[in-house]
């Protein structure tokens, strides 16, 4: 048996294996995000850390000083990351996308800095929850076009090049 990337091949004929084989590896893909979405500083992730830490045994304590990066987390803090990532994806999908519909997720939010996301996982999001705010089409109407704010750099952004005219 050997591991090239993240996908197991076996000295086997057997399809099915392979296929369970390769979506395990898939599961440890999004395990691994929603680890890290459990510890970023994005708001909505504090709002989902502390859906995680009311409703579980394991309560996920961040500190400031440290990079919010998986890896750098003590074997003792990293339990109850994933004890909370775990939780939340138990009963997929119709868990988590209640949890993520009731406290107002967008897939946007959910599915930020995944790459190669698994069908499996990024589908019923995708079908079942707004992709962004839906408040955001009426940001047009509501933010009044102001030269001072309209910079880019050193340079001037003209009303006409401007989407919120």
């Amino acid at each position: 048996m050997q591991r090239y990337g993240k996908t197991l091949f076996l000295s086997t004929y057997h399809r099915d294996l392979l296929s369970i084989t390769a979506i395990s590896y898939a599961f440890f893909d999004v395990l691994y995000h929603i680890c890290g979405l459990l510890i970023s500083k994005h708001p909505k992730s504090n709002v989902l850390r502390n859906i995680v830490n009311i409703n579980t045994n394991h309560e996920i304590k961040l500190s400031e000083e440290r990079p919010r990066i998986f890896d750098f987390y003590q074997i003792c803090e990293r339990i109850s990351i994933i004890s909370g990532a775990c939780w939340l994806l138990s009963n997929w999908p119709s868990h988590f996308i209640d949890i993520c519909k009731k406290h107002k997720l967008y897939a946007s939010d959910i599915l930020r800095e995944i790459n190669n996301c698994p069908f499996w996982f990024s589908m019923p999001i995708k079908q079942n929850l707004s992709l962004v705010c839906s408040d955001f089409k009426n940001y047009s109407t509501e933010i009044p076009y102001d030269s001072t704010y309209a910079k880019y750099g050193d340079q001037k952004i003209k009303k006409k090049d401007c989407c919120l005219h």
